[in-house]
């Protein structure tokens, strides 16, 4: 059972929307790199990616900055708590899910 999942965001350059991808586990830095790839060929962008920069962004959020060509690309990895709203009230509470 997860009572948490992480959650994925991956800016690229001036494109307003974030790619964003919920996993039961947290991805290693092949997994970045090879998602970043995919999402480049998604976007028809060129370049080599270059290794990116590690930042704690506090809070157990986790930032990574890398770059195709002059194109900037972010990744950001968090915990988010599952939560469950109930349908015919304004209740709420925290959710475990199993896979």
């Amino acid at each position: 059972m997860y009572k948490s999942v992480t959650l994925t965001s991956v800016y690229v350059g001036d494109i307003g929307v974030p790619v964003e991808i919920v996993s039961t586990n947290e991805p290693n830095k092949n997994h970045i790199f090879n998602l970043i790839g995919d999402i480049i060929n998604k976007f028809n962008l060129s370049g080599e990616i270059t290794k990116g920069t590690y930042k704690d962004l506090g809070h157990g959020s986790k930032g990574y900055e890398y770059f195709s060509a002059d194109t900037k690309i972010l990744v950001v990895v968090k915990r988010v708590q599952v939560m469950e709203f109930e349908k015919n009230s304004n209740g709420y509470y925290y959710a475990e899910i199993a896979l």
